[in-house]
């Protein structure tokens, strides 16, 4: 999952925060659903882009982790970089400076 790359320091932080640097040497078979959700998470944090899109980011992820993960893309929207992030999870509206709920195919701002 993890080779040395220019941006190692960088992965290095990513996975320390969401809690899976211990598996940097270990194989896709070897990690859990959510943890290859982290690690995924982790590897495009490390590239630091300008736009995430996030598709159901915390979906096989245990509260407390749904938490770190929801406060890290906080702190990277607080950085400037617009997060995209669609997901069923009610808490990731308290992190959200804008909300839109879908319903029968229909988008309507949260309030």
């Amino acid at each position: 999952l993890y080779r040395k790359t220019s941006h190692s320091g960088q992965a290095e932080k990513w996975m320390d925060a969401l809690g899976i640097a211990h598996l940097a040497d270990a194989s896709p078979a070897e990690c859990s659903g959510g943890e290859l959700r982290r690690m995924a998470i982790a590897r495009v944090l490390t590239t630091d882009p300008e736009v995430i899109l996030a598709d159901e980011p915390t979906g096989d992820l245990d509260d407390e982790n749904t938490g770190i993960v929801l406060d890290i893309f906080r702190k990277v929207a607080d950085r400037g970089k617009l997060v995209f992030l669609v997901t069923h999870e009610t808490d990731a509206l308290s992190i959200a400076d804008i909300a839109w709920r879908m319903n029968s195919g229909v988008l309507t701002p949260v309030e």
